[in-house]
């Protein structure tokens, strides 16, 4: 009876097994997977076991250093996400952008679509430059307010980098020209956007082929950078 009864269990413990999803352990995953389109764009594929949810960044290899006004380098990415969705995050720094988005798996196809929108984002309206340049100043009294500071820290590297350190504060200073800054936006998006020049990477439930496929698919549609990446040194 005995040997029925643990028959029996484990037939209805395999039935189980058999009908229940297997959840993806991060055993059984990949550490990181690296890719490219047929068009060249880079992709990195981060699988991690965190069902449903997905975190995607666009990284763009160029920041404040490669604007003749630092300021520019913010905006850009700042009109760029906010035209799109507001809901993606633009961070920049002195060699780089990042623009990023948090979505559920299934709408990880919506969200790709979204940041190679952006990538492609050349001509901003007039007021969203207003209203940008207005946030971007707010934002430059409220960082000198965290670290009054701040602006030790910049006439120290100025003393040591001359010019150029002005580069490495993507923010910007309260005497800054934000009219200009605004002005050469268009350009600085021309001359440094574009798929060649950027990075694509998910980490989360998502599959290394699925989202090259629609990386493909998205950013084959975005004009590549008129400029390529220059080459950056200290001073």
């Amino acid at each position: 009876m005995w040997a029925t009864v643990a028959l029996a269990a484990g037939c209805a413990t395999s039935t189980i097994a058999s009908v229940l999803p297997q959840a993806r352990t991060a055993a059984q995953l990949p550490l990181r997977v690296f890719d490219k389109t047929p068009g060249g764009m880079s992709i990195a594929s981060l699988p991690r076991a965190t069902p449903n949810v997905v975190r995607v960044a666009l990284y763009i290899d160029a920041g404040s250093r490669d604007a003749a006004i630092p300021e520019t380098a913010t905006l850009s990415a700042w009109l760029a996400a906010q035209s799109i969705n507001p809901a993606i995050e633009a961070t920049v720094y002195p060699d780089a952008t990042e623009l990023v988005l948090s979505c559920s798996t299934k709408a990880l196809p919506a969200c790709v679509e979204q940041l190679a929108r952006a990538l492609a984002f050349r001509n901003p309206e007039p007021d969203a430059v207003t209203e940008a340049r207005t946030r971007l100043r707010d934002g430059q009294r409220r960082a000198l307010a965290q670290e009054p500071l701040a602006p030790l820290d910049q006439l120290a590297l100025r003393s040591l980098l001359g010019d150029a350190a002005a580069g490495f504060f993507p923010l910007g200073t309260l005497d800054s020209d934000l009219s200009a800054a605004g002005e050469a936006v268009p350009q600085f998006l021309e001359h440094h956007y574009g798929p060649l020049r950027a990075l694509l990477v998910a980490a989360g439930d998502v599959e290394p082929g699925a989202l090259r496929d629609l990386a493909q698919m998205h950013f084959v549609r975005a004009p590549n950078a008129v400029l390529s990446r220059t080459t950056r040194n200290l001073v």
